[in-house]
């Protein structure tokens, strides 16, 4: 019989029983197919390892998930891709690690898993392993702002969503799921008050003028994004150099293998010494005075500093096209698709799509927050009403806590 052991979380004023390492170790299959999954991923895989030490993770991501203890079937963080289209090129890829993946599964027998966004992938897989009799979680479920009413296919997909938004938990719920509030992650990662003294050590690190003005550029961190994106948020700070001399540029590189491209762009623009380059998106906004962002994960961290931002995004012209017919037929809607503007329900940040998303709108909207003191601090205090809505604390404690209770209620496969 196993042993069991305590686990208490003195935050949430509980604790749970658990099996003791020396027992036989329950695994746990989780899997993340693009960067800020890997992210999300890494910190959770951490919460269950420090609530049970003996739990063996194993599954789908990339370096951060593994320097957090997961051993990886498949490295998978480049398989994000922007648009309708875009992912077709990735197939043979993701039919090859659906492959590598039913393998490890029949190998390891875990008794739960756990998929992070990536409905494309994720979902059909979802359905294989409730086939498998194994428990199937959705964390990051596919955003209800744009996929509505497809949730319940989606719903039908997983055993149980884990909704880190309150709206989520309404819409899946309607749609049949049964659903887990647990907060955002992001929110127990970014404080809600950031120290000035760490915000001068970021600034020295980075080596930035300790009085100039820093204009964040976060181009994304998918391929795609980054090779849409980039240039037109280079030739964006040229224009505000322009007009503005004593501006500096921190741009963050989300992977290595981003790093020499995107140099050379920064060479092409002649922005040598303008621009400096990070290994870290949170510390390149904490160190800045406005941001100019792609959407998705970063909008949200910018939102939780309290980051005034400009959102600057595109998607190849299929891409578009077939948005459009989708947003016809209801499908899906694409009125707004900036995080912030989406959980406060009106506009707040600019968003700058497609023929829009030019240097020259980017720079107009840069400079109206950047020489308005009123627009700007108008946008900083509704950003900071974000934290609000994002849930209580400790949001990877209590995923943990729930997955490992429900590897305790699983049956064995």
């Amino acid at each position: 019989m196993s042993s069991m052991s305590s686990i208490r979380f003195p935050k949430l004023g509980y604790s749970i029983r658990l099996m003791s390492p020396e027992a036989d170790s329950p695994s746990i299959f989780v899997s993340a197919a693009e960067i800020s999954g890997d992210i999300a991923g890494a910190y959770l895989v951490t919460a269950l390892r420090e609530a049970c030490p003996g739990i063996q993770v194993f599954g789908c991501g990339g370096r951060r998930m593994a320097e957090a203890g997961a051993r990886l079937v498949v490295t998978t963080t480049d398989f994000g891709v922007v648009g309708l289209f875009e992912v077709f090129g990735f197939i043979p890829r993701l039919f090859r690690a659906f492959w590598k993946i039913r393998e490890a599964i029949k190998q390891e027998k875990p008794r739960v898993a756990v998929l992070i966004g990536y409905e494309g992938f994720h979902v059909p897989l979802a359905r294989w392993l409730r086939r498998k009799g194994i428990y199937t979680l959705s964390y990051l479920p596919p955003q209800v702002w744009l996929w509505s009413s497809l949730a319940r296919p989606i719903a039908r997909s997983y055993d149980e969503v884990l909704a880190v938004v309150p709206d989520e938990v309404k819409v899946y719920k309607q749609a049949g799921a049964r659903v887990t509030f647990v907060g955002h992650y992001l929110k127990d990662r970014i404080p809600s008050h950031f120290d000035p003294r760490k915000r001068a050590e970021v600034r020295q690190k980075l080596g930035l003028k300790e009085s100039t003005r820093v204009v964040a550029l976060l181009p994304g961190s998918r391929r795609v994004e980054i090779e849409l994106l980039t240039p037109v948020l280079l030739a964006t700070a040229r224009r505000l150099l322009a007009l503005q001399p004593d501006l500096q540029f921190v741009l963050p590189v989300a992977e290595p293998c981003y790093l020499d491209g995107i140099r050379q762009q920064i060479s092409g623009h002649g922005l040598e010494g303008q621009v400096i380059l990070a290994d870290d998106g949170l510390e390149a906004m904490a160190a800045s005075r406005l941001a100019l962002l792609a959407s998705g994960t970063a909008a949200l961290e910018a939102a939780l500093l309290g980051l005034p931002m400009v959102i600057v995004y595109r998607l190849s012209s299929l891409t578009v096209a077939a948005v459009r017919l989708l947003q016809v037929l209801r499908i899906i809607r694409y009125d707004s698709i900036g995080l912030p503007n989406l959980l406060l329900g009106r506009t707040v940040v600019p968003e700058l799509h497609q023929d829009q998303a030019s240097p020259e709108r980017a720079t107009e909207a840069a400079s109206t927050l950047l020489l308005d003191s009123r627009k700007y601090d108008e946008m900083r205090t509704e950003l900071l009403k974000i934290r609000d809505l994002l849930g209580e604390e400790n949001s990877n404690q209590k995923a943990a806590e729930l997955l490992l209770r429900r590897i305790r209620e699983a049956k064995p496969c």
